[in-house]
């Protein structure tokens, strides 16, 4: 889906630029306007702002939900010791 109409950005594009952003630590504040530089561009009308802030927020923590999950599953996991 096409978030940005100006740029041309897809969710994609904004998903793949968060994880980018927010490196393997997590602690990067990402924004859109790091969205935008990740994909060389700026905004325009601005109109795609609250989208993309959105995309942020849900990206982010589907991606903390994900990795809660693995580290959960990791402790759960009996060890086999030969």
């Amino acid at each position: 889906m096409i978030v940005c109409h100006c740029n041309v950005l897809t969710c994609k594009n904004v998903r793949e630029a968060i994880d980018s952003a927010s490196g393997q630590d997590g602690l990067s504040l990402v924004t859109p306007g790091v969205v935008f530089k990740k994909n060389a561009t700026r905004p325009r009308c601005g109109n795609c702002m609250p989208h993309i802030h959105r995309l942020i927020e849900d990206h982010l923590a589907f991606v903390e939900e994900s990795e809660s999950k693995a580290r959960s599953q990791k402790l759960t996991e009996p060890s086999i010791d030969f």
